[in-house]
């Protein structure tokens, strides 16, 4: 690479709507915005309503869900700085930490996997 083109900010946005019936949210990928580690969420919350709009329930839908992506964006914004981190020796302390630590686990492993992406 010789010469920087073009260049962007990158931020990440943490929010979440208080109620999602009340605010009209006919999409469940309206009611809460975060960064790409919990991506899963709208599609589970997706699954959900449309099992829900099939089956009855639906007025336990907002209430089901709400805490479930207050919990992701809490982890999302937990994990975000670990990720992104761009500091050599913090890069070099999380990768040690993932690779002595995580690696050696398979429970711990399968438990972060579930715990990320939510149920199958």
């Amino acid at each position: 690479m010789r010469e920087e083109v073009w260049r962007s900010a990158f931020r990440i946005s943490y929010r979440q709507i208080g109620d999602y019936r009340s605010a009209g949210c006919s999409s469940p990928a309206t009611p809460h915005v975060h960064s790409a580690v919990g991506i899963d969420l709208g599609i589970e919350d997706g699954r959900i309503l449309a099992r829900k709009m099939v089956e009855g329930g639906l007025e336990s839908y907002a209430a089901e869900r709400h805490p479930v992506g207050a919990r992701v964006i809490r982890q999302t914004r937990a994990l975000t700085p670990l990720v992104t981190v761009r500091q050599p020796f913090a890069c070099l302390l999380r990768d040690q930490m993932l690779t002595q630590v995580i690696d050696r686990s398979a429970s711990l492993q399968r438990a972060l996997a579930r715990r990320i992406m939510g149920p199958a």
